[in-house]
């Protein structure tokens, strides 16, 4: 369980300098104000999504680990191809460019929050496998 809080805590730490230098590292790329808008907007909404998008990698690795690659499959073809591309399609209705910005991250929101559920369901069901273990290293 380390490495789930190092990756989400390395994740949570690169996210969070993105977010604050958005405008920054947007102009890199262009000076238009427009693209600035827009690109800073984005840069920081994938970037929110960041830390729910390794807690999604570690739990597919378990499964795939486990011998589970229907359900490591699922997870990983939620993210985009169940809530992303839907959410964009019902979002731009709504929002515009906004919401077609924003349905990644309400994508990495909902499949972070099954891949938690999977995990947790997952580490319990390790433990009652071996009860007798050190749960340490099974504990967040």
């Amino acid at each position: 369980m380390v490495k789930i809080k190092l990756a989400m805590m390395f994740t949570c730490g690169y996210a969070l300098i993105v977010v604050i230098f958005a405008a920054s590292i947007v102009r890199g790329f262009s000076r238009d104000h427009g693209v600035l808008a827009i690109a800073e907007l984005a840069v920081r909404l994938f970037h929110l999504g960041l830390p729910l998008f390794a807690l999604q990698s570690l739990t597919m690795a378990l499964l795939q680990a486990k011998g589970e690659a229907l359900l490591a499959s699922l997870l990983a073809a939620a993210r985009q191809g169940l809530f992303m591309v839907p959410l964009m399609i019902i979002l731009r209705c709504f929002y515009g460019i906004d919401g077609i910005i924003s349905s990644q991250l309400l994508a990495d929101a909902i499949v972070g929050s099954l891949a938690w559920i999977v995990l947790m369901h997952q580490l319990n069901h390790l433990r009652l496998l071996a009860p007798n273990a050190k749960t340490t290293n099974i504990a967040l």
